[in-house]
């Protein structure tokens, strides 16, 4: 399964562990409602990147709009 770790609360940082290995990510940009922005710090995991996230509300609810930046570091 996968654990988090919270690492700080200012910078929002944390820990991903899953099969053995963990990463540690940081939260860039943090708008309540509305858009959260996160970025790898480790490459433990042999991916890094940048997740945008946007919540857009609707007539009838709301829209997730999200976008990835990745790099692999092991290509297949």
């Amino acid at each position: 399964g996968c654990q988090v770790e919270i690492l700080s609360q200012d910078p929002l940082r944390y820990r991903i562990s899953m099969d053995g290995v963990s990463g540690e990510m940081e939260t860039t940009l943090a708008v309540p409602g509305q858009r959260v922005v996160t970025k790898s710090l480790s490459h433990d995991m042999g991916i890094s990147g940048v997740w945008d996230t946007r919540f857009l509300a609707t007539p009838t609810g709301t829209r997730v709009e999200h976008t990835t930046k990745m790099k692999f570091a092991n290509p297949f």
